[in-house]
């Protein structure tokens, strides 16, 4: 039996686009070690696996994950237009060339919106987009194919 989907893959080629076109750098959000320097943006998955209903198999599944990616800034121009930034990257031919060839798909963009809160208004501007994505699992279940049958004892064969 071959893993689940890899998250940790997915992740990283979009963390590595981000970076490439905005020349800024993209942690998960809450992580662990010390914090980028201004502006940096985070990810944090909404959620992370959604059934759409269309499918109810176990191989190359397909199911929807929705990310929320924030621009952290001194500066809340500067947060808005990197989740700006954000936003429309995920509409580019760009993200359409890179997400076909790494299984997903981009099926929605939020709107930008003011991610602040009491306590990290004091220290940084925050901004923020919800992406939504349509991803297939390449999950395959190792079943043994049966190779003969047999009734009563005489094998059955399969006829062409």
């Amino acid at each position: 039996m071959q893993q689940p989907y890899d998250y940790s893959r997915l992740m990283a080629v979009i963390c590595k686009a981000i970076k490439d076109k905005t020349g800024t750098s993209c942690v998960e959000a809450n992580s662990v070690g010390p914090k980028p320097s201004y502006p940096f943006f985070t990810w944090d998955f909404v959620n992370a696996h959604q059934d759409i209903g269309s499918t109810d198999n176990t191989d190359e599944e397909v199911f929807e994950a929705s990310i929320m990616f924030e621009a952290h800034s001194e500066s809340a121009t500067q947060a808005l237009n990197l989740a700006s930034w954000v936003r429309k990257l995920f509409a580019t031919e760009y993200m359409d060339q890179l997400s076909a060839h790494n299984s997903f798909y981009v099926i929605e963009r939020g709107d930008i919106t003011d991610t602040n809160n009491i306590i990290s208004v004091q220290i940084e501007r925050r901004a923020g987009v919800q992406v939504d994505l349509r991803i297939k699992d390449t999950f395959k279940d190792d079943i043994t194919p049966i190779e003969t049958i047999e009734l009563n004892g005489t094998p059955i064969t399969k006829k062409d």
